[in-house]
C-alpha cells in the first residue's frame, strides 16, 4: 500500500491541511521545524488507517466530535480509493460523500497490518526509537530484535554471529598485526594530530556560551510559541463562541421587550400572512366580480325584451344543463364509432365463415330468436345421440349376422340332431338375443326423422347454408357466450343511436 494523499481536516493544531504525495517519487521527504507538526501528521496516519482511540491528545483545538482525517491509498493492484476518519462510537470510517462505509474497506489495502505493527514498523518517531535502544541494551538483543524485526530487520542473531566473525578476524588472537591493530596505531597518530591542532581554550569557551546562548535563546523562543499557541487557541474559541453569546443577547434583549405579550401559537405568523393574503384576494374577486355584474346587467337592460324566448326559458335551461352531457358525448363518438366498426367487422367475419353474403344488418334481422336457437340446439344434441345408437345398432347386426354365418356354416358341417332337446336349447338361445332385425329397422326409421327434423330446422336458419355434416363439424358457441354476443350487439346498437341522438 502506498499513500497518495493527508487530508489533516480538524486535527490537532491543523485546519483544512492538505499533503500531497506525488505517485511518480521513489521517497517523499517531509520536513518542517520543531513543533510544525511531523509528528501530528505521523499519528494522523494512524488515526486515519485504524481508528480514533477511546481518548485523543489531539482534540484541544477542535472538539473530539469535530475531528476529522482524509486518507488516500493505492493498493497493490494499482486500486485507488479515499475514506475520511471522524472520532465516533461507530460508522467512524466514511467515504467522500460522507456516507457510511465498513471497515473491510480500508484493511484489504493494509495487508493484516495492525496498529502496533504500523506504529513499530512504519510509523517510527524519535521517542520510539530511543526507547527501542534502551530496550536492546537491556534485553541483550531480545527486545532489539523483536523492533528490528518489527521494522523488516529479520535474522538478528545471525547477523550479530557474523559481526562476531568479522571481529575477531580484526582483533585476532595477539599473534601478528590485525586490522584492528593497525586501525589503533591510525586513531593513535591521528589523535597526535589532533592534539597538535586542538581549539585554544578561550574559543573553546566562547563557543560553548555561544551555544548556551542559542539554548536559552531557543527554550525562550520555545516558550513564547507554545504561549501564543495557547493563547491562539483560546481566541479562537472566543471567535467561535462571540457571535453567539452577542446573538444570546440580543435575543434576550427581544425577548425582554415582548415580555408582556400574550402566548400565541407558533405558527401565529403564518396564518396571520394567510388571512391578509386571503383577504386581500376576497378583495379583489369582490371588485371583479362586482365589475362583472355590472357588465352583465348593463348587457341584460341592453337586451331586447323576447316573449318567445321567455316562454321557452325552462327548456333553454334544461338543454343548458344537459350540455355536458353533450359534450362528452361529442368526446366519446369516436370511440363509440370505433367500437362499432369493430363489432361490425367481428360480425362480417363470422358470416363470411358461415357462407353467406349478406350484410351485419340483415344477419341481425335474420337472427332467430332464444327459442328457435335451444330448439337447434335439442335437435343437434337429439341427432348426435340417433347417430350414435345406429352405429351400435349397425354394429350388432353385423356382430348377429357373423354369428349366424357361423352357425350356419356349422350347421351344414354337423348331421342331423340326435336330439331335438338339444336343437330346442340352441333355437332358445339365439331368441334369447333379441330382435335384433327389429331393433335395426328402428334405429334407422329414428335417424331419418331425426334428419329429416334436422333438415327442417337447417332450412328455418336463414344464415345457413351448409349440411348437416358441416353443422356438426361447425364450432358452435354456447348460450353463455350468444346472449353475451347480443348483448354487445344491442348495448353497440343503443350506444350509436345515442350518439347520433345526441349529435
Amino acid at each position: 500500500m502506498k499513500l497518495r494523499r493527508l487530508d489533516l481536516t480538524r486535527y490537532g493544531h491543523f485546519s483544512d491541511v492538505t499533503l500531497m504525495f506525488p505517485p511518480q517519487a521513489a521517497l517523499c521527504v517531509v520536513h518542517g521545524a520543531n513543533e510544525a507538526g511531523k509528528s501530528t501528521a505521523l499519528a494522523a496516519i494512524a488515526d486515519a488507517l485504524f481508528g480514533f482511540g477511546h481518548r485523543t491528545d489531539f482534540d484541544f483545538l477542535h472538539g473530539a466530535s469535530h475531528l476529522r482525517v482524509g486518507i488516500t491509498v493505492v493498493g497493490q493492484d494499482a486500486v485507488e480509493a479515499s475514506f475520511i476518519r471522524r472520532k465516533g462510537r461507530r460508522d467512524t470510517l466514511r467515504d467522500t460523500a460522507d456516507q457510511p462505509v465498513p471497515e473491510e474497506a480500508l484493511t484489504r489495502f493494509l495487508g493484516g497490518a495492525s496498529r502496533e505493527l504500523f506504529e513499530r514498523g512504519f510509523g517510527l518517531d524519535g521517542a520510539r526509537l530511543r526507547q527501542g535502544g534502551l530496550e536492546l541494551l537491556r534485553g541483550g538483543g531480545d527486545a532489539g530484535e523483536s523492533l528490528l524485526a518489527g521494522m523488516g530487520l529479520l535474522d538478528l542473531r545471525g547477523a550479530a554471529a557474523r559481526l562476531e566473525e568479522e571481529a575477531k578476524s580484526l582483533v585476532g588472537d595477539g599473534r601478528g598485526k590485525r586490522l584492528l591493530s593497525e586501525a589503533v596505531d591510525a586513531w593513535r597518530r591521528a589523535q597526535r594530530e589532533s592534539d597538535e591542532r586542538a581549539v585554544a581554550p578561550k574559543a573553546w569557551l566562547d563557543a560553548v556560551a555561544a551555544r548556551d546562548t542559542a539554548a536559552t535563546e531557543l527554550e525562550r523562543i520555545q516558550a513564547s510559541y507554545r504561549a501564543l499557541t495557547l493563547e491562539n487557541t483560546r481566541l479562537q474559541r472566543v471567535r467561535r463562541i462571540a457571535p453567539v453569546l452577542t446573538g444570546l443577547d440580543s435575543a434576550r434583549a427581544d425577548l425582554g421587550l415582548v415580555a408582556d405579550a400574550p402566548a400565541v401559537p407558533a405558527d401565529a405568523e403564518t396564518r396571520m400572512l394567510a388571512a391578509i393574503t386571503a383577504r386581500r384576494e376576497a378583495a379583489r374577486d369582490a371588485e371583479r366580480e362586482a365589475a362583472e355584474a355590472l357588465r352583465l346587467g348593463q348587457a341584460l337592460a341592453s337586451l331586447p325584451a323576447d316573449a318567445g324566448i321567455l316562454t321557452a326559458q325552462d327548456a333553454i335551461d334544461g338543454l343548458a344543463r344537459r350540455l355536458p352531457v353533450v359534450e362528452q358525448a361529442l368526446a366519446d363518438l369516436p370511440k363509440v364509432r370505433a367500437a362499432v366498426l369493430d363489432h361490425r367487422g367481428k360480425v362480417a367475419a363470422a358470416l363470411d365463415d358461415l357462407g353467406t353474403t349478406r350484410s351485419p344488418e340483415e344477419a341481425r334481422d335474420a337472427v332467430p330468436g332464444a327459442p328457435v336457437r335451444r330448439t337447434m340446439q335439442r335437435l343437434i344434441n337429439q341427432y348426435a345421440a340417433l347417430s350414435a345408437t345406429a352405429t351400435a345398432a349397425e354394429t350388432g347386426l353385423t356382430a348377429a349376422r357373423r354369428r349366424r354365418d357361423q352357425a350356419a356354416e356349422a350347421l351344414r358341417g354337423v348331421t342331423e340332431p340326435t336330439s331335438f332337446a338339444l336343437l330346442r336349447r340352441g333355437i332358445d338361445a339365439v331368441r334369447n338375443e333379441g330382435k335384433l332385425d327389429q331393433e335395426l329397422t328402428d334405429a334407422h326409421l329414428a335417424a331419418v326423422a331425426s334428419g329429416r327434423a334436422a333438415a327442417d330446422a337447417l332450412a328455418a336458419l336463414p344464415l345457413w347454408t351448409g349440411g348437416m355434416e358441416r353443422l356438426a363439424r361447425c364450432p358452435l358457441p354456447q348460450r353463455e357466450e350468444e346472449e353475451a354476443a347480443a348483448r354487445r350487439l344491442d348495448q353497440a346498437e343503443k350506444t350509436a343511436t345515442e350518439a347520433h341522438a345526441q349529435l
